[in-house]
């Protein structure tokens, strides 16, 4: 089983499916070269209790931007570009991977100091 460290950067998924748009650490580091919007799209693993199907059941909130996700891969798929999400992890411990990705602000998705961490829309300061 493949694993990959990565991070949420937009969770605006357009099919309304929980997908986020990650960037791969240590592989992706270059905003200039490989820009947000080229990103791939990673899927949610769901349990089978929570399986929507056309509409019908129950699903969590997508990760917010700048959360920290453990992926893997269908072993079809050997370019590896459907990423799923299986997990995430905490940041603080994660953060020396970066190497040069630019936290986002996971309120606006602009660029910024804070971290995932805690900040729940509707959660208080």
């Amino acid at each position: 089983m493949y694993l990959e460290v990565v991070e949420v950067r937009d969770n605006r998924d357009p099919t309304g499916n929980n997908r986020v748009k990650v960037r791969a650490y240590n592989k992706e580091n270059n905003e200039q070269e490989i820009p947000d919007e080229g990103l791939r799209w990673a899927h949610p693993l769901m349990p089978v209790t929570d399986l929507t199907i056309n509409g019908i059941g129950t699903r969590p909130p997508a990760p917010l931007i700048g959360t920290v996700l453990l992926v893997t891969y269908l072993p079809e798929d050997t370019l590896k570009q459907s990423p799923i999400y299986i997990g995430g992890l905490v940041r603080s411990e994660i953060d020396e991977m970066a190497n040069g990705i630019q936290k986002r602000d996971p309120k606006s998705g602009g660029p910024g100091e804070n971290s995932a961490q805690g900040d729940m829309p509707g959660k208080g300061p």
